[in-house]
């Protein structure tokens, strides 16, 4: 009776294998390889701004692959207004979509190991991605607190900020002022940045008792940044490219994460 049950077992299992796995093992490499491409599109998202409640940012700017291409804004800082516009073929990197796409291709790489051992596949893919929908949901991070869209005034007495309420990541991205026409105002630089599926532009003004600091650099530490910004503002436009991405992925994980669960039972059964 129970070396009846044994087989039993067995041919569910390899049925399991045969059908359900397989099937899922397809199905997952479809919709990964189908997230990259959507990454690795060469066509422009045009993304319109517009600060709520404000006219601090509007104007437009295009995303392709993980660059800015293309930026045109207004920007309003306190009774002061800045057109800025990025000169011909400026790209500014997004590290984000970049390390997103470096993750995905993990996620291929790992998923390998899936059709030999099921359970620490599934694993490594779950943890893969759920890093890649955290790098998608991961907020402005240099710019946590302080409130979307509004002018915000930093204390002067520096020493009674709490740095890790404004600045709790290491770097700060930075956009070229030489890359701009006519060239940005020396107190005044830009940040992109990826916060779900928008991105983001940040607009800050240094003070000018600032010592001398590379603002032409792709980032910067941010503590060298947070005792000279006197004003900030800030506004986001969702991407219809990334809006996708975080469904796909939200989607997978949901199908892995059932998975996981369907082949713990499979396989303690066998």
């Amino acid at each position: 009776m129970e070396q009846n049950e044994h087989y039993l077992r067995k041919d569910e299992q390899k049925w399991f294998q045969e059908n359900i796995v397989s099937c899922f093992y397809r199905s997952v490499l479809t919709e990964l390889h189908e997230i990259l491409d959507l990454l690795k599109s060469d066509v422009p998202n045009v993304l319109a701004y517009s600060s709520i409640h404000t006219d601090s940012i509007k104007g437009v700017v295009s995303r392709k692959q993980d660059h800015i291409d293309r930026v045109n804004l207004i920007v309003k800082l306190g009774k002061q207004v800045y057109e800025i516009r990025s000169n011909d073929g400026e790209l500014f990197h997004l590290k984000q979509i970049q390390s997103l796409k470096n993750e995905l291709h993990f996620c291929l790489y790992n998923f390998q190991l899936f059709k030999n051992k099921p359970l620490i596949g599934l694993n490594r893919l779950l943890s893969s991605l759920k890093h890649c929908i955290d790098l998608l949901n991961e907020p402005s991070q240099c710019f946590l607190g302080l409130s979307k869209s509004q002018v915000v005034e930093i204390p002067k007495n520096t020493d009674k900020v709490d740095s890790n309420r404004f600045f709790p990541s290491l770097c700060v991205p930075l956009a070229r002022r030489s890359a701009f026409k006519p060239p940005l105002d020396p107190q005044i630089t830009l940040s992109f940045t990826v916060s779900g599926s928008s991105i983001g532009v940040q607009v800050l003004r240094i003070t000018s008792s600032a010592p001398a600091i590379d603002l032409n650099a792709e980032e910067l530490d941010a503590s060298q940044l947070l005792p000279y910004i006197s004003q900030h503002v800030e506004a986001y436009s969702q991407d219809p490219m990334l809006l996708s991405v975080m469904t796909k992925l939200n989607a997978l994980q949901k199908k892995t994460a059932d998975m996981r669960y369907r082949s713990n039972i499979a396989y303690e059964l066998a």
